[in-house]
């Protein structure tokens, strides 16, 4: 069974250019991409009553507002696209509990604001909060505040950047500084016996000593191409004497959540195509995935830490966002080069290989739930 499971995997081929090119085909993905439930922001960016911001999703503009119950969010009835996106009113109607606007659904996932926009049509929130909860309230998300943020165009569809997200074969040619640091290229990046054997053994000792502490290690989880939405969440080591995504090994900010000693691992995992996140023990990084056009896609980088931590005392900003920032940076310019040769009409996709089995996975995912839309 497990030589047929890879054999799966190995025979499905890249996304095609229609995929990558057509707009009708992109219009089917904002489809899609409305029945998921998609990441937008944290609690910490609302302080009072009242607060709302404006965001663009799927090529909406929508207004989320904090109530004195929660969070709600709504967006017109008539056409944004034609500058009749009315804002005050939005929030008035909301405030008032009046519904002269079509309401945008919410869900608050431990501080984190996912929000969906196909009402009837939505994917199993419960089967991800299921899978997601335990350990984002471990990491104290809802008690963490936002350090920092950045955004990046990338000139390509959101597939080859959700695509190359999900994968780690590239990372020994393309990341050095994430390399230079972490556990995992050893067993995902190469296909090297030696290598495995090293990398899966620092897991090994890993588990073990997290297991001591009373900490959460988890199994490894893989994208489920039968979920209507899927989400991933798994821990692993950061490497042996690496507390963080630093230089030099320590940490970067205060423990979070309820975390009282560092155990040199890192939660990560995808709550759709749409959401990946990275949480060491002490900050949280959670990278947005937001389709402008059919060739142009925004990525929107978070970085979160324990609300009580205090700029240039308890974190650096520069200190902070170098592991991923640097990541992002290296990954937009090999996605914009993806861009450019899927747009030839030689282009011709390739099976994954081996090493790509979440891409694959993600493929596969995907032509099945556009093949109902």
């Amino acid at each position: 069974m497990e030589y047929c499971e890879e054999e799966r995997f190995l025979s499905v081929p890249s996304f095609y250019r229609e995929e990558l090119q057509d707009k009708k085909i992109y219009e089917k993905d904002l489809e899609l991409l409305s029945r998921q439930w998609n990441f937008v922001d944290h609690i910490s960016s609302f302080k009072k009553t009242g607060d709302y911001k404006v965001y663009e999703l799927l090529g909406k503009l929508i207004v989320i507002v904090k109530t004195d119950e929660g969070f709600e969010g709504g967006r017109n009835y008539s056409s944004e696209e034609k500058g009749e996106f009315l804002v005050g009113s939005i929030v008035e109607s909301i405030l008032n509990h009046e519904n002269r606007f079509k309401h945008v659904m919410i869900k608050e996932l431990e501080g984190i604001l996912l929000v969906g926009l196909s009402h009837n049509k939505m994917a199993n929130f419960s089967r991800i909060r299921s899978n997601i909860e335990p350990l984002y309230s471990w990491h104290g998300l809802k008690q963490a505040k936002i350090a920092h943020k950045e955004k990046y165009t990338i000139n390509a569809n959101w597939k080859a950047v959700s695509e190359n997200l999900l994968e780690c074969y590239h990372c020994y040619a393309n990341h050095p500084e994430m390399c230079s640091i972490a556990n995992h290229p050893t067993f995902t990046s190469t296909a090297s016996l030696d290598k495995m054997i090293e990398g899966i053994e620092v897991f090994k000792n890993w588990s073990i000593t997290t297991k001591s502490m009373n900490h959460p290690v988890g199994e490894r989880q893989n994208v489920d191409v039968d979920a209507e939405q899927f989400s991933v969440i798994y821990r692993a080591p950061i490497n042996v004497n690496q507390k963080s995504h630093s230089k030099d090994g320590n940490l970067l900010a205060p423990l979070m959540g309820s975390i009282s000693q560092c155990d040199n691992g890192e939660t990560f995992g995808y709550i759709g195509p749409l959401t990946v996140y990275s949480m060491p023990n002490d900050y949280a990084y959670i990278l947005r995935i937001n389709p402008l056009t059919v060739k142009i896609t925004e990525v929107e980088l978070f970085w979160l830490v324990d609300n009580n931590a205090v700029e240039n005392k308890d974190y650096n900003i520069d200190q902070l966002t170098w592991y991923w920032n640097s990541t992002v940076q290296q990954d937009k310019v090999a996605i914009d080069r993806a861009g450019k040769g899927t747009s030839s009409r030689y282009y011709s996709p390739g099976n994954y290989t081996s090493l790509e089995e979440e891409s694959a996975r993600f493929a596969l995912w995907y032509r099945k739930q556009i093949m109902k839309m």
